[in-house]
């Protein structure tokens, strides 16, 4: 491949086996950072041919180079990534997720040349045990040759600091931005309450969850939610929109436990906007989470949220005053069915978590950071709510 000199070659790495946040954190750097300046290539270990895609459509297709996903490891990942760097002038490495930790360091640093790395883990670990033990162990060890380390929060620069992981230039907080014209634009014309694909049913009250079905977003608490709350709102269905590995088993349970009329398996959808606008309320259950693009869509569009009480969660949520906190099953239904019997309650929350999150609904000051940091200039430019810490 041959590199144009004119323009500052940035490379981002990550992982993303299904399109989820962290393909939608990298396609807002590519649409908000001016490409004029810069020349983007992508090594992406995924199989998803509707990420492939999107990207391809983002950079000129000879600039995506996918690999077999590995969860923690792949070889095929660090063997191009250490074949590009020798064989193309690269002025940036952008890592991302920390499931490129190992491979990403790996082949970086096997190369000849030597470039100067961010790093945006998206998440901290908070696994517990043995192995947060060891990732983190790992994950020191690459503070000597990490440039930037770019955190999505304020508190999980806290986090960072607490346990001794940083970098040469120290720790910078970009919080997620959204495209709130995009939001909307996205929105077909289905004004309704009945979709044309058949999810909302007149008279019933809508609670939709927007996500991969893994084990991260823990869709199983929807299902225990629906078993519950059918008693006394039969009324109720939960959309659970998108697809993921424990897409099987959920359909399983589901039918096992008579709850088809109460929870809806929607699928990859490409109408994410029109199903957010329609829905009463928007909830995410997962067990942990960076910057949640899902929740900026909900307080974009004025929805009443109820998520799961971690870090992720809380830096776009404030308990009881934009949304609701829970921290277990009992929790989750108690505030679902505040919510669903009043409807002001909704209007109240949606509004205050808008209020809230405004100032994030424009991509402009995120782009303006990336573009600092890609000419090098580490100390230039912070998010507005970036914090010094004692």
């Amino acid at each position: 491949m041959n590199i144009r000199e004119t323009k500052r070659t940035v490379l981002l790495v990550f992982y993303e086996p299904l399109m989820s946040g962290i393909s939608r954190h990298i396609e807002l750097i590519l649409q908000s950072v001016d490409q004029k300046e810069f020349e983007f290539y992508i090594i992406v270990a995924s199989s998803d041919e509707k990420l492939i895609k999107r990207f391809s459509e983002l950079i000129p297709p000879h600039h995506l180079m996918a690999v077999k996903p590995n969860r923690f490891f792949s070889w095929q990942g660090m063997m191009r990534l250490r074949s590009f760097l020798n064989n193309n002038r690269v002025d940036i490495i952008h890592l991302h997720n920390l499931q490129t930790l190992v491979w990403g360091y790996g082949g970086l640093l096997s190369a000849s040349a030597k470039v100067p790395i961010l790093f945006t883990p998206h998440i901290d670990t908070r696994c517990g045990g043995w192995f947060e033990w060891l990732l983190r162990s790992l994950w020191r060890l690459c503070n000597p040759f990490t440039e930037l380390l770019i955190a999505l929060t304020d508190e999980q620069k806290k986090w960072f600091h607490r346990y001794g992981i940083t970098a040469r230039s120290g720790v910078k907080v970009i919080n997620n931005h959204l495209d709130l014209n995009q939001l909307v634009t996205s929105q077909t014309s289905v004004d309704s309450r009945q979709s044309k694909h058949d999810l909302f049913r007149d008279g019933w009250l809508t609670i939709t969850q927007i996500g991969r079905l893994d084990r991260q977003k823990n869709p199983f608490m929807i299902v225990s939610a629906a078993k519950r709350l059918r008693e006394h709102l039969p009324k109720v269905q939960f959309l659970l929109i998108g697809d993921g590995p424990l897409q099987a088993q959920l359909t399983e349970t589901i039918v096992r436990q008579g709850l088809e009329d109460h929870v809806i398996l929607g699928g990859y959808r490409g109408d994410v906007g029109t199903i957010m606008k329609n829905s009463d309320i928007i909830c995410l259950t997962s067990r942990w989470e960076g910057h949640p693009y899902v929740l900026l869509e909900a307080a974009a569009l004025k929805k009443p949220i109820v998520a799961s009480d971690i870090a992720g969660n809380r830096s776009i949520i404030e308990e009881g005053k934009s949304g609701f906190l829970f921290q277990n099953i009992e929790d989750f239904t108690s505030r679902l069915s505040q919510l669903i019997q009043s409807p002001d309650l909704r209007n109240q929350l949606g509004l205050c978590a808008y209020q809230q999150n405004e100032k994030l609904f424009h991509t402009e000051h995120m782009g303006l950071c990336y573009h600092d940091i890609y000419r090098g200039n580490y100390q230039a430019r912070t998010h507005e709510n970036e914090k010094e810490l004692k």
